[in-house]
């Protein structure tokens, strides 16, 4: 079954490494540190970075979660196996829940949570490909332009931000979204407002179109649409102009 150890973030990797070590390597591949793609774009270069998914915490499948326990205590680093107290205070190790092990599932491959694929329509959002297609109903901020969606979720007993990082038209093809594309697996973005990383009275500046390197304050955002009304200074007037979002950044 699987369990949650909860250790010192920046030391998943050596408890693992550890763990493995003081188990003769019988915990080799059952100890997982759940990570994310992220995607880092600008206007130079594209990459994908593995970056931890939850900070501080590492998947053990065990079936003896007390000999793990014994393995723990030689750790020279703090660790816990989450868990709650019985009606005697003792701790009771509990497994990961079914909800939470069921969301796990439909998000890693692996234990990695790979990059997702979105369809755009005239600078809007209209189909997304899996991981985030499971979700998409659930997305509480969609940022194409940094290339990130968040879902947020009670997962491990508390109420979590996860980040799930985006690819679309234009960005380096990538396996994993071509075999993704290739299954069929794809999940319908609804209408309904989302936090676009904007709100009135931002400065930006335009990156596409006709008032591309303009900067310019947000006076209206329609989180639905995805566009923004901003107000910029022309002829030696204020002049207000619809956009779209994604074709500004913040300054």
């Amino acid at each position: 079954m699987w369990y949650v150890i909860h250790t010192k973030t920046g030391e998943e990797e050596r408890v693992v490494d550890l763990l493995n070590g003081y188990t003769e390597g019988y915990m080799e591949g059952k100890c997982v540190v759940p990570v994310f793609e992220k995607v880092i774009r600008n206007a130079r270069s594209y990459r994908i970075y593995l970056r931890r998914l939850f900070p501080g915490y590492i998947l053990v499948n065990t079936e003896d979660p007390k000999e793990m326990i014994a393995s723990m205590r030689k750790v020279p680093v703090y660790t816990r196996m989450l868990g709650t107290k019985d009606e005697d205070g003792l701790t009771a190790f509990v497994p990961i829940g079914y909800e939470d092990m069921s969301f796990l599932n439909t998000l890693l491959t692996e234990g990695v949570l790979h990059v997702s694929y979105v369809k755009m329509k005239k600078s809007r959002v209209e189909r997304v490909i899996r991981p985030l297609a499971d979700y998409a109903g659930s997305i509480t901020k969609l940022d194409i332009q940094h290339r990130r969606a968040i879902v947020e979720k009670d997962i491990f007993g508390k109420h979590r931000r996860i980040y799930f990082s985006l690819v679309t038209d234009g960005d380096p093809e990538n396996a994993w979204i071509k075999s993704q594309m290739e299954s069929g697996e794809e999940g319908v973005i609804p209408a309904q407002e989302y936090d676009i990383g904007l709100k009135i009275g931002d400065r930006v500046r335009g990156i596409n179109g006709m008032y591309e390197d303009n900067e310019m304050t947000v006076i209206r955002v329609d989180s639905v649409s995805r566009q923004i009304v901003a107000e910029i200074e022309m002829f030696g007037r204020m002049v207000s102009v619809h956009m779209f979002a994604d074709d500004v950044e913040k300054v």
